[in-house]
């Protein structure tokens, strides 16, 4: 705002500040499980704005459809960093059965 004994004006300026996501997968391996199992993890970090979604699919290499969905995930909320930036979790279990069934078709 600028004001003067005769006049003022006014500008609005809008800054709007983008950071892509930084993401990382990794894997845990639970053998002690009853059914071996392994979690898998998707972290994704140092985003602005908060517009990030987090979606696990599946799709088979033989099959010429669309991935599915994954219903049973778990994720965080998001997390607000120190710099304003934001991050999220998304994980996934996988049981072993399911693995050893995708080597057998491979």
């Amino acid at each position: 705002l600028f004001r003067s004994p005769t006049s003022h004006a006014q500008q609005i300026i809008r800054v709007q500040v983008l950071e892509p996501p930084k993401v990382s997968l990794s894997v845990q391996l639970h053998p002690q499980a009853a059914v071996p199992n392994r979690v898998l993890t998707c972290d994704v970090s140092g985003y602005f704005p908060l517009d990030v979604e987090v979606q696990w699919t599946h799709s088979s290499p033989e099959e010429d459809q669309e991935p599915l969905e994954i219903p049973e995930t778990y994720s965080s909320s998001h997390r607000q960093n120190r710099d304003d930036t934001f991050s999220i979790s998304s994980s996934i279990v996988v049981k072993e059965a399911t693995i050893l069934d995708q080597d057998r078709k491979s």
